[in-house]
This record gives C-alpha cells, sequence and structure tokens, in this order.
C-alpha cells in the first residue's frame, strides 16, 4: 500500500506523514529529500541548472513497489498516479 499526501509547501505533509507512516508501521519517504540524495544536489540546483523540465524528468518511482507513506511535491503525484495504474492497475 502507498499512501500519498499531498498539498502546497509548508502546509505540513512531512509532519503529518511521519506520524501516520510511524502509526502503520511504513517507511515516510519526502521526494524533495529523496531527489536531492538520488541526485547529490539540492532542489534548487537542479532547477537552476536544468529548469524545470530536468527537475521533472527525476524518476522518484525506485520505491513505488514497497509499502510507504510518500510526501510528494506537485507534479510528482501525477507521475506516481500514472506509475502505480500502469504497473497495478490502481
Amino acid at each position: 500500500m502507498i499512501i500519498s499526501l499531498t498539498g502546497f509547501m509548508g502546509c505540513g505533509k512531512s509532519s503529518i506523514g511521519k506520524i501516520l507512516s510511524e502509526k502503520l508501521g511504513f517507511r515516510f519517504i519526502d521526494l524533495d529529500i529523496w531527489t536531492e540524495e538520488h541526485e547529490g544536489r539540492s532542489v534548487r540546483q537542479i532547477f537552476t541548472e536544468n529548469g524545470e523540465a530536468g527537475f521533472r524528468r527525476i524518476d522518484p518511482h525506485a520505491f513505488v513497489s514497497q509499502s510507504a507513506v510518500i510526501g510528494v511535491y506537485g507534479e510528482g503525484f501525477d507521475q506516481i498516479k500514472y506509475k502505480a495504474k500502469k504497473e497495478h492497475g490502481v
């Protein structure tokens, strides 16, 4: 099971996600942090160096097959929905 939390910056996705994942025994994934660790640079740097299109090409789906609570940035939610539907019919 994957639970995706979406919302505006600063609305509490990470705070709620950590609490929810602990209660459910899932791991919590913040896509901004995952992206920075995966790319070895900040989200701001990625936008500056590669633009929004370059940022959106980063594939955040390595973890989608595992149970998780995910704090999702704006466009990331559409990418996750597409992959889940394609692979799992969800």
